[in-house]
């Protein structure tokens, strides 16, 4: 399970090549300001550990597709 940042601060996972928008489903706002989503994931992470899992199983965008940023 790999954890990115997307398209002007979506937050996703990639799994096989895909990548997963979890910004949504977990009530991360890409547009928040400062852009902290992906700490606030981090810090969470133990506790969404499985609805990440789950989100991963649904329909992804090729990575190729999207444009990767820093996280």
């Amino acid at each position: 399970m790999k954890l990115v940042r997307y398209n002007s601060g979506r937050i996703g996972m990639l799994r096989d090549g895909m990548v997963h928008d979890v910004s949504g489903p977990l009530g991360f706002d890409p547009a928040a300001w400062p852009p902290v989503g992906m700490v606030q994931l981090i810090a969470r992470f133990p506790e969404l550990r499985g609805r990440l899992q789950d989100l991963a199983k649904g329909q992804g965008t090729p990575v190729e597709q999207v444009k990767l940023e820093a996280p």
